[in-house]
């Protein structure tokens, strides 16, 4: 069995790249993208920051490791499978320039991973329909071949002929190249996955407190109105020394309408499953005396627990709030999720569950969902009901005058199965 390079052997394994052509000649593998496209889909960002070039025939710079390892590990092309791509799945591979604030699309392509079915087929039964499907190939050279032209996409980056960006690999200056962009993905290709590979450096003391933190995040995403599409993101922030870098990420992804999901300094932070259905769900809920409209996507892996999936509530700003728990079935049409209590609505907070005496109150109108933990679904057939509320908490909401107040123990939402709807 032939044995891919390990990262500390990548310079020897990239020698073979003499020179790349310009960063638009986008490397394309799409041998084994599938007619439907799977549930999930993925998007890699490497800042230009950290890409250390080299022109044609010299060594590849040891330093580019720090981005290549985790773009290899989420692609799934070591030689022992790692499980961080589904059957088919779409990988985008774009390089954020600083100099010219823009996104550059360096690599699209579908995992050569198979299902149990398919790979049993293909490795045990090399028969004539197997053949026409598959091709005369087996798992490994599938696999060899997309790390191939992967490794063209890691030299179209590295050999071409550029000055090193300006700045020190601050983190304000990555988000903004993010927002040149109007559109990352289509969620046609599934629900969205992003990985972004980043120094995330900021000066000592950029961020006072985790509520300084968190305000700041929550602020810049209001600035820059960058659009994630409900993503589970995982970040490796090579250089994010400042204390409360994390919080900050944090809040910024959600006000971006995403989550952030694993974040690390070095290699690919813990993944989460990926979902094995998706379902999309519309209604409205009374707020105040407004019906306001909800849309719920809800994804469950095959042991029933929820991966990115959301609630998200319009009013007069659009608020995106992640949903974690399980989903319990007793058969194909009557389900129950149950939120596992520890967070929802509190994202919103610049102190989630902060409860220390004197602390601001953790439940407030003004919060989505007024900050309540806790939230139960109940499915039958196409229609779901969700009763989102907080144990032995009762709010007074409405507008200044008492006479038009009300007390609120949750909110109920009633809503609908959205067939063939992207959420």
């Amino acid at each position: 069995m032939k044995r891919w390079p390990a990262p500390a052997a990548l310079a020897a394994a990239f020698l073979a790249i003499a020179s790349g052509p310009a960063l638009a000649e986008i490397v394309r593998h799409a041998d084994f993208c599938p007619a439907d496209p799977p549930l999930r889909q993925t998007t890699v960002i490497v800042d230009d920051s950290l890409v250390h070039r080299s022109p044609p025939g010299a060594p590849l710079p040891p330093e580019n490791v720090a981005w290549i390892e985790p773009v290899r590990q989420i692609a799934d092309v070591e030689v022992r499978s790692l499980g961080t791509m589904m059957p088919g799945e779409h990988l985008s591979v774009f390089v954020a320039r600083r100099d010219t604030a823009e996104l550059v699309p360096v690599f699209f392509g579908c995992s050569p991973n198979l299902s149990g079915a398919d790979s049993a087929a293909l490795e045990e039964d090399q028969s004539f329909v197997s053949k026409l499907i598959f091709g005369e190939t087996t798992g490994e050279e599938r696999r060899k071949d997309f790390l191939d032209a992967l490794g063209d996409a890691f030299g179209l980056i590295i050999r071409e002929d550029r000055e090193p960006p300006p700045g020190d690999g601050d983190a304000a200056g990555f988000l903004r190249v993010l927002a040149s962009t109007p559109s990352l993905y289509s969620l046609d290709n599934g629900i969205p996955r992003v990985l972004l590979i980043t120094p995330f450096a900021a000066p000592a003391g950029a961020w006072r407190s985790v509520e300084d933190a968190r305000r700041q995040g929550f602020a810049m995403a209001d600035d820059l109105k960058v659009d994630f599409k409900l993503a589970e993101v995982y970040v490796v922030a090579t250089q994010a020394g400042a204390e409360h870098a994390q919080d900050f990420a944090d809040a910024y992804l959600l006000g971006s309408r995403a989550r952030l999901a694993g974040w690390r300094k070095t290699g690919l932070p813990p993944v989460e499953n990926p979902p094995a259905q998706v379902a999309v769900y519309g209604g409205a809920v009374d707020i105040a005396g407004i019906e306001s409209p909800v849309q719920i996507r809800l994804a469950v892996d095959r042991q029933g627990s929820l991966v990115n999936s959301w609630i998200e509530l319009t009013r007069i700003a659009t608020a995106a709030t992640p949903v974690t728990g399980k989903m319990i079935c007793a058969d194909e049409t009557d389900c129950e999720v149950k939120g596992d209590g520890r967070l929802f609505a509190q994202a919103w907070s610049v102190t989630p569950l902060e409860t220390r005496p004197g602390a601001q109150t953790m439940f407030d109108q003004d919060l989505a969902w007024s900050g309540f933990r806790h939230i139960e679904i109940g499915i039958e057939g196409e229609r779901a009901e969700a009763w989102i509320f907080e144990p032995n908490v009762v709010m007074e909401v409405g507008g200044p005058e008492a006479t038009g107040k009300k007390t609120l123990n949750g909110y109920r939402v009633p809503a609908t199965l959205a067939r063939g709807q992207h959420f």
